[in-house]
């Protein structure tokens, strides 16, 4: 089965937003960033996956991924993996993501994505002696 990852359209906005509908959290056409957020599709089966990314009204950025129940939550690391590196190349350095069913429990175990991060403070030195 091959899988294409690609960017949301204009024309597929409405139906994206369909997709992630009930997530557990409100992803609206106007908070959408659709050239950051990315769908997974297969020619014979349509849309296995998806990862919005939006922004909310005090400008926190997330990214909200859903899958199609029974695909293997290995696509749910690859749509985060990518999200990410779009949201990192147009410079956006924070990012809440939620993770809709099965992804959840095998996505973060095995992801390498803290690696990549620079500290958000200075590590502490040795207090002097």
């Amino acid at each position: 089965m091959s899988i294409e990852f690609r960017e949301v359209r204009l024309g597929e906005i409405d139906e994206a937003l369909a997709f992630v509908a009930g997530c557990g959290t409100e992803v609206t056409r106007e908070s959408l960033k659709h050239v950051l957020s990315l769908v997974a599709r297969s020619e014979g089966q349509g849309t296995l996956g998806a990862a919005l990314h939006h922004v909310d009204g005090g400008g926190r950025h997330s990214i909200t991924v859903r899958l199609v129940a029974g695909v293997h939550a290995g696509l749910a690391r690859l749509l985060v993996d990518r999200a990410l590196r779009k949201a990192e190349s147009a410079k956006v350095s924070i990012a809440h993501i939620l993770l809709d069913g099965e992804g959840e429990s095998v996505t973060w175990s095995s992801a390498d994505w803290l690696s990549r991060l620079r500290p958000a403070t200075p590590v502490a030195s040795p207090a002097a002696a």
